[in-house]
């Protein structure tokens, strides 16, 4: 584990300069952000964007289990849903990813996108997703031996 984690903090300083482009340790180690080093919605035309009355009005966040939110709402009313590694923790032989593909599906408007972000490379439930007529793409991924935060 040390080893694991010494490696990943190499990659951090030999790729990034923290003090300009690495937010993430940057704060961790001097405890606030800088002008040169922080997460873009603290920018200026972020802060202007974000402080409109109505800029958050679409913006549901649930910390209840999705299957449980998704139920709960009209069939066709989510147009973007973001999924945060749950599947990953579901065993491939079980019906939890077919459930939880079915309910979003169902919550979905016509051409929704569900965004998935997962621990694994090729994660075993992206064909689940394509079985019931998503098109999947991968966006980005962190490759062995690269920096995980740049």
């Amino acid at each position: 584990m040390f080893r694991k984690l010494r490696s990943d903090i190499s990659q951090v300083v030999n790729t990034t300069l923290m003090s300009e482009d690495n937010h993430y340790y940057f704060l961790t180690l001097q405890g606030k952000y800088s002008r040169k080093s922080h997460p873009e919605y603290l920018t200026p035309k972020a802060h202007i964007k974000l402080s409109k009355p109505d800029a958050f009005d679409g913006l549901r966040i649930h910390t209840d289990e999705i299957n449980e939110v998704i139920a709960r709402m009209r069939l066709g009313t989510l147009t973007i849903v973001v999924v945060m590694d749950s599947m990953d923790w579901f065993p491939p032989t079980g019906s939890h990813a077919v459930r939880q593909i079915k309910a979003l599906n169902r919550a979905l408007k016509l051409k929704g996108r569900v965004l998935l972000r997962s621990a694994g490379l090729t994660p075993w439930y992206i064909k689940k997703f394509e079985e019931f007529g998503f098109s999947t793409r991968r966006v980005s991924a962190r490759m062995p031996g690269t920096c995980i935060d740049r």
